[in-house]
């Protein structure tokens, strides 16, 4: 994202407090580390993880990043982003894609293992069938969040009985499948997320200041006050990621 701190002090003018900043690597990891040691004007939280569709990621970058998740507890918040390979698979052929799925499935599992390890949440891009292949791999003491989650019915149903969250976003205004989806979920399993900086239809770059304005559709789909979406989904958030609760955020 280019100019993360004005995309921080535009979110916190919109009624932002808190924030998940989401790696997808080494790189990216430790500058969002850089960066949350600095003042800012959101309390702001970091998950270091491997971004699944990357096909460049080799072994030694995987191991760099499980070792700094291990050395910075006090600014990692949750694993991610991480998941199983899907978008880029599709020009693949089969053979070459069911290779690639395995070796992404391969990474998912030493980031899983590491957020037992230090109890940590997993923030997980498993999009359709790959939602149901991830939370196989789930284990009873990990929380996740499926971002921007995707997934057929029956696997919805899974993911709250096992006591995980789903996030929507600003697709929610114009994707039936999506509204379908946070309302089969139910508000005490959904938290609220703009996948910045990834553009709108409109080409336009996402950013956390539309927080607000996906809170605001949540309100109008459940018939509820924008108000109670607010408090509940900070509340599935600060429960999910706890270490954030700790840092006063839930004040």
């Amino acid at each position: 994202m280019d100019h993360p701190r004005r995309a921080l002090e535009a979110a916190a003018r919109a009624g932002v407090g808190v924030v998940v900043a989401v790696s997808s690597g080494l790189a990216s990891g430790e500058a969002l580390l850089e960066m949350a040691q600095r003042p800012l004007p959101v309390v702001m939280g970091v998950a270091l993880g491997i971004q699944p569709e990357r096909a460049d990621v080799d072994a030694r970058e995987v191991e760099a990043v499980v070792r700094l998740i291990r050395s910075r507890p006090e600014h990692c918040v949750a694993v991610g982003e991480v998941g199983v390979a899907h978008y880029r698979l599709r020009p693949l052929a089969p053979d070459t894609a069911a290779q690639e799925r395995e070796r992404s499935l391969a990474v998912l599992d030493q980031m899983l293992a590491v957020a037992r390890e230090l109890g940590l949440p997993v923030v997980l891009h498993a999009v359709h069938d790959d939602a149901a292949r991830a939370l196989s791999r789930l284990r009873a003491e990990t929380r996740a969040v499926f971002h921007w989650a995707k997934a057929p019915p029956a696997v919805v149903d899974a993911i709250v009985a096992q006591g995980h969250m789903v996030s929507v976003t600003w697709d929610l205004m114009w994707r039936q499948r999506d509204r379908a989806m946070a309302l089969r979920a139910g508000l005490g399993h959904l938290v609220l997320e703009t996948d910045a900086p990834w553009p709108l239809p409109s080409g336009e770059p996402s950013a956390p200041a539309l927080i607000p304005q996906v809170g605001a559709e949540v309100a109008r789909l459940f018939g509820c006050e924008r108000a109670e979406v607010a408090n509940r989904t900070r509340r599935n958030s600060l429960e999910l990621f706890s270490r954030l609760g700790a840092s006063g955020a839930g004040s």
